[in-house]
């Protein structure tokens, strides 16, 4: 048999896909001719509709003319992909370096970007070309830092997620646009409604992180007192997480206070969104 295999049909222009399946029907009586299309079968009856010029057009009947027998792939979970894709890029080059693995605080960094992955993916169902380029797009990233370094590698995560799946969010982090109320309930919304087998990663240490940094972005006149000190001696937050599953905000408050105590306090997020952004300058060496 001649068998001839057309991948991504679907992602054609409209009126060449088409015209081609036209063509290929002139072949079906060919003996040992055989076709084998790798579609998107909703994008290609998308294309259909826009060639012929009309919603009502049954495309499942229309298809059926030229594809006889159909199998579909079973999409992979998204740990099984995101470890995939981990490997695939080449991260593992970046998080366990030999630099990297000697500073204590970077050891589970390569861990957590899998963790806070596989979490968003499975709460938007990204898709698989989605998951893709996030991870090319952060490998790029990485590139950028030096490998003594503090990547945050679980909100520079999130936030290339952002660009990528919610960029009119993005857009409002960039544009200092959101109060700090606002970029915590914002930020409680990409999060799952419940959280299993978690205790890993502490989801209110990167919203602390997201707070602390976007506050530092602001003039100092406009900033915020992340962490104060209630009539009874206790440390409270004028910020109220939303993220679910916890009973209350307790745990960002412990968060903001560690932060507050260490020494990449004062960055600004700027620091991880020019290198998003790619207009942090490259130093050639």
């Amino acid at each position: 048999p001649l068998i001839f295999i057309i991948d991504e049909l679907d992602r054609c222009r409209p009126n060449y896909a088409v015209e081609l399946l036209e063509q290929m029907k002139h072949l079906f009586t060919v003996s040992g001719i055989v076709f084998v299309l790798s579609i998107d079968k909703k994008h290609l009856a998308s294309s259909v509709k826009g060639v012929y010029g009309s919603e009502q057009i049954n495309t499942d009947e229309y298809l059926r003319r030229f594809i006889d027998l159909e199998y579909s792939i079973p999409k992979p979970s998204n740990k099984i992909f995101c470890k995939y894709l981990f490997d695939y890029y080449s991260l593992g080059e970046f998080f366990y370096s030999i630099e990297r693995s000697n500073i204590d605080e970077f050891q589970n960094d390569g861990e957590n970007l899998l963790l806070i992955a596989e979490i968003l993916f499975n709460e938007t169902n990204a898709t698989l070309r989605q998951q893709e380029k996030i991870f090319g797009q952060t490998r790029l990233i990485l590139n950028l830092f030096k490998p003594n370094q503090y990547s945050f590698s679980s909100l520079l995560f999130v936030l290339i997620y952002l660009k990528t799946i919610r960029n009119e969010f993005y857009q409002k982090i960039e544009n200092n646009s959101l109060t700090l109320q606002e970029l915590s309930n914002e930020f409680a919304g990409i999060m799952p409604s419940e959280f299993k087998n978690l205790s890993d990663l502490n989801l209110h240490y990167i919203e602390a992180l997201l707070l602390q940094f976007y506050n530092n972005n602001k003039e100092y006149q406009d900033k915020v007192k992340l962490i104060e000190i209630d009539g009874e001696g206790n440390k409270t937050s004028p910020i109220k997480s939303k993220l679910k599953g916890y009973e209350n905000s307790k745990d960002l408050v412990l968060s903001l206070d560690y932060i507050n105590k260490n020494r990449y306090s004062d960055i600004k997020l700027n620091f991880l969104l020019k290198k998003i952004n790619l207009t942090d300058p490259i130093i050639i060496q």
